[in-house]
């Protein structure tokens, strides 16, 4: 899989190749993700042509700040969100560097400037998808602002019980400690990408969505199984020393039992 990296002025001449195009910030490419790539990537089968998927590096409310921009939290990296999609099939993924400019676009301009030079011929999104100045314009709008140049598709939510499977969903269940559970809407396990530093692990992205604080048995590889606690600072120490990147899962709480879970 191609991984583009672009700001938004480096967008014009992107590419000579038509592709179906798939568009959200996937953060966690849970399910309902999995279920607007699939969309995707059933109608580039039957065109013959390339799936392409365009995200952006940073969430939004980390550019424009609103009351809960401190609160946010993050459920993958770039590199994670990269390696699922390519599991899926995406030949090509956009990372567009999000900035104050970009939230500044009109959709008419970011349409023009960001999706149309991709030479997509059919635009995939889910049901929530916004774009544009204060995120007004919708996949409706969409429709509309194409002018001819592209299909647009539209996906539904994907539900497990009463529940609408959405990434602040699943932060919110790993932030309870309930783990299964916020697997389960995933799609896939939780992993969380760290360096190690002596006895302490730092997590790759400075606001990443930790489990609450207690003790866990994870694993690092095929066969580093091993306890770290995460403290009430949100810290994360081992009983050894580790260096490197490691990337964490299996997460099982082995002090403290978890609510049960509940998805409705």
């Amino acid at each position: 899989m191609d991984v583009i990296t672009r700001d938004v002025n480096q967008f014009s001449s992107l590419t000579t190749t038509p592709c179906v195009l798939a568009l959200g910030f996937f953060d966690g490419v849970h399910r309902g993700h999995q279920q607007v790539i699939a969309t995707a990537r059933r109608r580039a089968q039957a065109l013959h042509l390339p799936l392409a998927v365009m995200t952006f590096d940073v969430h939004a409310s980390q550019v424009i700040r609103t009351p809960r921009s401190d609160q946010f939290r993050y459920l993958t990296t770039v590199t994670q969100k990269a390696a699922l999609m390519a599991r899926l099939g995406v030949a090509r993924l956009y990372v567009i560097h999000f900035t104050r400019a970009v939230a500044a676009m009109s959709a008419q301009a970011f349409v023009d400037q960001v999706i149309a030079p991709t030479l997509a011929q059919v635009v995939v999104a889910g049901f929530d998808y916004t774009f544009g100045v204060g995120g007004q314009a919708t996949t409706a709008t969409l429709m509309t602002l194409s002018r001819g140049r592209f299909e647009v598709i539209t996906v539904q939510p994907v539900t497990v019980g009463a529940w609408k499977i959405s990434s602040t969903r699943i932060r919110d269940l790993i932030g309870a400690g309930e783990i299964t559970a916020a697997e389960t809407l995933l799609g896939h396990p939780l992993t969380i990408a760290v360096t190690g530093h002596g006895r302490a692990l730092v997590p790759e992205l400075a606001k990443q969505q930790l489990p609450p604080p207690g003790r866990y048995r994870v694993t690092a590889g095929r066969h580093r199984a091993f306890t770290l606690t995460v403290t009430d600072a949100n810290e994360l120490v081992t009983g050894q020393a580790y260096a490197g990147p490691l990337t964490l899962g299996g997460w099982a709480r082995v002090a403290g039992v978890s609510r049960a879970s509940a998805l409705g």
